[in-house]
């Protein structure tokens, strides 16, 4: 799993990364201080390190500058959420080395946009995806599927499914269980991909599109991924 260190003295703001972030399939490391902060970029390596500007003892534009002028850390992209959002601030910044500086508050939207710009191995989309195991029925012609998403998106899911009769480019009909109290969301959509299992007794990988999503499908889908990962 791609690793994240979060350094924020504020741990109201810490929690609430840490949620989103995790929530989007990444492993987050959080710290309230500058040379806890470090340490853990130093030990784990991280993928990207998000940081405030004003953080102590020492401030963000150390912690940027260590960073990025280490041969064993320089490549990791350092990204600035601070409540310091002048000019300035973020023209120093950029010299200290950043990959990007936001300005706080910032939403769900924000940060996954901020990640897809920042970090090169995601696969780049604009819908917003979290993992989630939610129950699913599929329709296949006049077949059912019963399965379980993996993850859900904004424009499809992965679901985990043993079933041989969802095939790339499959057109079906999708029941998807968002809670116990509402009736199941239904959606049309087309196979994509199909991944084999990696083990003899565990179910394969189903990558499905969302094609034609209604208004109200698609707000209810929208609705549940911001209140799942806030």
């Amino acid at each position: 799993m791609r690793k994240i260190v979060v350094i924020d003295p504020s741990e109201t703001f810490v929690k609430f990364l840490n949620r989103v972030i995790s929530g989007m399939g990444f492993e987050v490391f959080c710290a309230g201080d500058g040379e806890s902060g470090l340490a853990m970029v130093r030990n784990e390596k991280p993928d990207m390190v998000v940081s405030e500007l004003n953080v102590p003892p020492r401030g963000g534009l150390c912690i940027c500058g260590e960073i990025t002028g280490s041969p064993e850390t320089g490549g990791i992209p350092v990204v600035f959420v601070t409540t310091d959002g002048s000019a300035e601030s973020e023209k120093r910044a950029r010299e200290a080395g950043c990959s990007d500086f936001l300005t706080k508050p910032v939403n769900i939207r924000v940060i996954h946009d901020m990640l897809q710009r920042n970090l090169p191995f995601v696969d780049k989309r604009r819908a917003l995806r979290i993992r989630a195991s939610l129950d699913v029925v599929i329709r296949v012609g006049d077949r059912m599927v019963v399965a379980e998403t993996e993850t859900l998106g904004e424009g499809g899911m992965l679901v985990r499914t043993s079933s041989d009769l969802l095939q790339v480019s499959s057109q079906v009909v999708i029941y998807l269980s968002l809670n116990t109290a509402d009736p199941p969301v239904r959606l049309t959509g087309e196979v994509i991909y199909v991944m084999d299992s990696p083990a003899p007794c565990a179910s394969g990988g189903i990558g499905i599109k969302y094609v034609d999503i209604e208004p109200d499908a698609a707000a209810r889908i929208n609705r549940f991924i911001n209140g799942a990962i806030t």
